[in-house]
């Protein structure tokens, strides 16, 4: 059996209706993506087989900020339970050919830019290792870091400028001692 014929009236009514939904539909707000947020984690270690120069004493001190650039930010710390290379740096130390001093963590969102400064503001603390480390969020991820490190006298620099994937552990060497970093994507801000 056929249904009966709509009326006008019938027909018009719906077609308002649909029209009404696909109107608001529209100008509904659409939510804003979530921007990534970023787990960085960089362990320095000295190398101890490295002979060490001998301390000049007829050398100028070195500087107390070598390499702090302006505007840096102190990273918010992050909790060594959420940090995913304790196990490298238990194996470095346990290696009896490395000393790790410092294992440093932060998260960031793809906004962020500014340096963050890496050891005490104040003077040279137990790490000896000072300076400054940056994640630069853009099409590819890029992270640079500028850091003196201290050891029994003598002053290593490490400076490194290179794009790094998700998930790799990246590796900058010095005689002295060396940098390891792995960038970790943590979640969608606003989740």
């Amino acid at each position: 059996m056929n249904p009966p014929p709509r009326s006008a009236a019938s027909r018009l009514r719906k077609a308002v209706v649909a029209t009404a939904a696909l109107s608001a539909a529209a100008i509904a707000p659409v939510p804003a993506r979530a921007e990534p947020v970023y787990q960085v984690e960089m362990i320095v270690f000295h190398h101890l087989r490295a002979a060490v120069p001998p301390h000049d004493p007829t050398m100028p001190p070195m500087p107390r900020d070598p390499s702090i650039a302006p505007g840096a930010i102190d990273p918010g710390p992050l909790p060594r339970e959420a940090m995913l290379l304790n196990d490298s740096v238990r194996r470095l130390d346990a290696s009896g050919k490395y000393r790790t001093v410092l294992h440093i963590g932060w998260r960031q969102n793809a906004a962020q830019s500014q340096p963050l400064r890496i050891g005490d503001p104040v003077g040279v603390e137990e790490s000896g290792v000072r300076g400054h480390a940056a994640l630069q969020v853009g099409q590819q991820l890029a992270f640079s870091a500028d850091l003196s490190c201290r050891r029994d006298g003598s002053v290593a620099v490490i400076r490194a400028r290179r794009s790094v994937r998700i998930g790799e552990l990246h590796y900058v060497d010095n005689p002295l001692c060396g940098l390891l970093v792995q960038v970790t994507r943590v979640r969608e801000s606003g989740d």
